[in-house]
């Protein structure tokens, strides 16, 4: 794992310049052996931990350009070939973003291909450039002052970092679960470097550029099961570099079993000697989220080195004061203490790098939007099928379904009229509704905070949908694909990885293939009897035939509901008391507690949606009342 950080002092050495670099450098050096480059008021660290190659050039001093960076190139031949003969072998992805550099300037950061955040101090001129990949797979931030600029892949490293302290619009986003992933960051003063973008600095004056947009370009081939699978599997192959200490990361879904099997034929294939390390959850208890079928069914094909985590007894609450620690405040990641529990037995184990399935959903998509294409076109019957198979993924009721599309999109034609006329009475005898607020968070969250916070607004607009998006899956599938929870997802993931020392690497997020998956037609994803159809088709030799068929997604909010009630019955009790009334500034205490006393006398009955927001309810007491005694949110920002 890579860290970088660096400050420019344009009025040269100061009392607080030594500060600053004492500052850093103490807390960059936790993330390994540390480079530096120092001269001219300017500071550039390099902290390594033995992943993968040196992605830095600090020990060049006497070149014009020095580069830092954490940096995973993809597309190094394409480059190469680009730029033709090299003076000296390229040893590096960091000298050979250094020759891109001095060939393009800026322009060759949208040439590059993978995962990167990158810091280039140009002496020429005296101007820094800082750039973050195009999703946003490695972390950028950085702060201003009149007399200093800083940047870090951490914003704890930055000065204006204070611990335990977060803005108030941040933890109304927590509470609302509104995903928050801006320039400005939960942190005042601290700025994130967008995913697809860079920055320059020179003299006090910074740019911000966008060097990439996510663009709809359709496909167009002969055959896009097979290039999908020729994507894939490069995608796959790229990140597989040190296969001793490689590690993939199994469920037993679509997402991690592709990417075990196909990273296990590339071993194979390799002559491989260590067979492939994989680390799954598994519950020898309860059988309704147990995937052990799914995960063996997969292993009984390849040369593993399985490991299997028993989660039986799983207490979602338990850790959390150290993943608050880790993580810097309230996180909206119920399932990252299983996560850390699978990092840390890898790392134990010498894996040095995972391989994540993380993205797979939005990448590869669902067609969601072929119902909506199939209903503006008027292709009713052929709707009917592919309800039924969208509905049996999301377990809801094809027919509600159906009538929705039909008083969305129905023509005043007779038949369409009668047929609305007969579902909606159908769906009220038989599918009686309970009513319940459009957001989990409507009942519980105090009123004058919610409209403090704008609240209602924001809910609202996080959900919205173009008339684009409603009517083409490529629209629609774009909007999750740029959404803001991608970049916080990945965030999250990187600060939780570092602690381990492991590098986490997501194939399904290769812009290649990214950009492959946008631009099918919804006829690719959503067929008539299986969603995703484009990846279980490219797989037919790698998924056993249980995987193959699987068209449900395990849903843990039931275990979460019980683990809740079973093992944190006394910080739920706490919660409703609030002794210290520092969750009466966001919450109605009395609908909360009717609200805990419901989650307490049948968990299993309780929406999904208010168990998410009691868990996130709960995340926010223990920040205050334990773990982060000295936690205040601050107002703005």
């Amino acid at each position: 794992m890579t860290a970088i950080a660096g400050h420019i002092f344009p009025n040269g050495g100061t009392a607080r310049k030594q500060d600053l670099q004492q500052n850093l450098l103490a807390k960059v050096g936790t993330r390994g052996e540390i480079s530096q480059y120092s001269g001219g008021g300017v500071l550039m660290l390099h902290a390594y931990s033995g992943t993968g190659q040196k992605t830095h050039t600090l020990d060049e001093p006497r070149h014009p350009i020095l580069i830092s960076g954490d940096i995973r190139i993809d597309n190094r031949d394409d480059l190469m070939d680009a730029l033709g003969p090299a003076e000296h072998k390229e040893d590096s992805d960091a000298a050979l973003v250094r020759r891109a550099f001095m060939r393009w300037g800026p322009e060759c950061f949208g040439r590059l291909i993978g995962d990167f955040a990158i810091a280039i101090w140009d002496t020429r001129d005296k101007s820094l450039y800082c750039c973050r990949d195009h999703f946003g797979v490695r972390p950028m931030f950085y702060q201003t002052s009149p007399d200093a600029f800083t940047f870090a892949t951490e914003a704890k490293m930055l000065p204006a970092f204070k611990e335990n302290t977060f803005s108030d619009i941040y933890l109304a986003s927590f509470v609302a679960n509104i995903p928050y992933c801006d320039t400005q960051t939960a942190h005042p003063g601290i700025q994130r470097l967008m995913p697809g973008n860079w920055l320059r600095w020179q003299d006090r004056q910074v740019t911000v550029n966008r060097y990439w947009e996510l663009e709809i370009e359709p496909v167009d081939c002969a055959d896009p099961t097979e290039e999908f699978r020729a994507l894939f599997s490069r995608a796959v192959r790229d990140r597989m570099t040190e296969p001793s200490k490689l590690a993939t990361l199994l469920s037993g879904g679509l997402d991690s079993s592709a990417i075990t099997g196909v990273a296990e034929k590339i071993r194979a294939k390799q002559g491989g000697d260590a067979p492939l390390k994989t680390y799954s959850m598994v519950y020898h208890e309860n059988p309704l989220i147990d995937e052990r079928r799914y995960i063996n069914d997969l292993l009984a094909g390849g040369a593993y080195q399985p490991k299997q985590l028993p989660m039986d007894h799983y207490q979602p609450l338990k850790g959390m004061n150290n993943l608050l620690r880790v993580q810097e405040g309230p996180f909206n990641a119920p399932g990252l203490m299983k996560t850390s529990l699978m990092y840390q037995g890898a790392a134990q184990d010498g894996v040095k790098v995972i391989l994540d399935g993380h993205g797979g959903d939005e990448v590869v998509g669902y067609g969601t939007g072929r119902l909506w294409e199939l209903a503006v076109a008027g292709k009713w019957l052929a709707l009917i099928p592919v309800s039924r198979t969208h509905s049996r993924l999301f377990s809801d009721s094809p027919i509600i379904l159906y009538q929705q599309l039909l008083e969305r999109f129905g023509s005043e034609h007779y038949h369409t009229r009668a047929a609305r006329w007969f579902l909606r009475h159908f769906i009220r005898t038989f599918f009686p509704q309970n009513h319940q607020p459009i957001f989990a968070w409507e009942p519980y969250v105090s009123p004058a905070f919610a409209k403090e916070m704008d609240l209602q607004d924001r809910s609202r607009e996080s959900l919205v949908l173009t008339p684009e998006q409603r009517t083409s899956d490529q629209h629609y599938q774009r909007k999750g694909l740029v959404s803001p929870s991608i970049g916080s997802a990945f965030e999250t993931f990187d600060k939780l990885s570092a602690v381990t020392g492991l590098e986490i690497r997501y194939p399904f997020f290769d812009i290649r293939l990214v950009q492959f998956c946008l631009g099918l037609a919804s006829s690719e994803k959503l067929r008539r009897n299986e969603t995703r159809s484009i990846l279980r088709r490219a797989m037919k030799d790698i998924y056993p035939s249980s995987i193959a068929k699987r068209q449900d997604k395990t849903n843990f909010i039931p275990e979460l509901a019980v683990g809740l009630v079973r093992h944190h019955g006394d910080i739920l009790t706490q919660m409703a008391r609030d002794p210290q009334g520092r969750l009466a500034h966001y919450f109605d205490m009395d609908k909360m507690r009717t609200g805990l006393e419901e989650l307490k006398r049948d968990p299993l009955k309780m929406d999904g949606g208010d168990v998410m927001f009691f868990w996130r309810a709960a995340v926010l007491h223990l920040w205050f009342e334990k773990g982060m005694s000295g936690a205040s949110p601050v107002e703005g920002g």
